[in-house]
């Protein structure tokens, strides 16, 4: 979070956001947050109109994956890896979802392919048949779900 002042546009003060409240004023399109700004020179008085900048993540490309590739196992987090044309599952550390997305952070590599559809049926060990993307455009037409895709997508 970066503190500016009107009186004072030179110069920014870091702060560390320590609560947010849930609640929405939809006329006003606000949310109240309570945030935490040194102030050791005392140029910060009660009363300054103060913009607030809030930080909520850095832009770098990320490895995205389906949502509905990822399945829980208590508190963690695990996808079936394709090796050797078998499921592997293998536990993963996510941040950002996003339209549909997930990123990340831990436990895949560009190079992974995984099982994106029938998560729910498949077992560790069990053997897989992986279909490969069309490299041709596809007519429309109902046709059921790949059952393996790459792994690597980016985005930010």
């Amino acid at each position: 979070m970066q503190l500016s002042l009107d009186a004072m546009p030179d110069r920014t003060w870091p702060g560390q956001v320590f609560a947010i409240n849930p609640l929405i004023d939809a006329a006003g399109r606000s949310i109240v947050i309570r945030a935490q700004v040194s102030n050791s020179d005392g140029k910060l008085r009660p009363g300054m109109f103060a913009r607030v900048r809030l930080l909520t993540s850095d832009v770098r490309d990320s490895l995205v994956i389906p949502e509905e590739s990822i399945f829980p196992v208590g508190d963690d987090k695990y996808v079936y890896k394709v090796v050797d044309g078998r499921a592997q599952r293998q536990r993963i550390e996510i941040g950002q979802r996003r339209d549909g997305k997930v990123e990340v952070l831990a436990g895949l590599g560009a190079q992974d392919r995984i099982v994106t559809a029938g998560v729910v049926k498949v077992r560790d060990g069990a053997a897989l048949k992986v279909a490969e993307p069309a490299t041709a455009p596809v007519p429309a037409s109902p046709v059921g779900k790949a059952e393996s895709a790459p792994a690597a997508g980016r985005g930010s």
